[in-house]
């Protein structure tokens, strides 16, 4: 197989995690024209402010994560886990004699592994 079909087979998932840099790409970048011509409070209004609850929850479930590291690695939980993140499942529930499915999430979860 030649390198450059190769090369489009091995895509890898990159995310990035400093806060800032996730703004930039989210809110800024999109919107540098527009932002660079004074629509500040346009592409506030319109762009940033309906998704910020958004970034924001997802920043601050970073930040927990992070904290949670800290406290396992300093032994000051009632545990330590060995794993931590997010979980999610399909769950169908009977309701009024209807079947309804339904995602679940827990946004952290830390479990410690035997």
């Amino acid at each position: 197989m030649p390198t450059k079909e190769k090369a489009g087979k091995q895509q890898g998932l990159y995310s990035l995690t400093d806060t800032y840099f996730c703004f930039w790409y989210r809110f800024v970048y999109p919107n540098v024209s527009e932002l660079a011509v004074g629509d500040e409070e346009e592409i506030y209004r319109y762009q940033i402010e309906p998704k910020l609850s958004e970034f924001v929850a997802a920043a601050f479930e970073h930040v927990c994560i992070e904290y949670l590291r800290q406290l396992n690695s300093e032994d000051r939980l009632l545990f330590n886990f060995t794993k931590i993140g997010r979980w999610w499942e399909k769950v169908t529930h009977n309701a009024d004699g209807k079947k309804q499915t339904a995602s679940e999430e827990f946004d952290i979860v830390a479990l410690r592994a035997r």
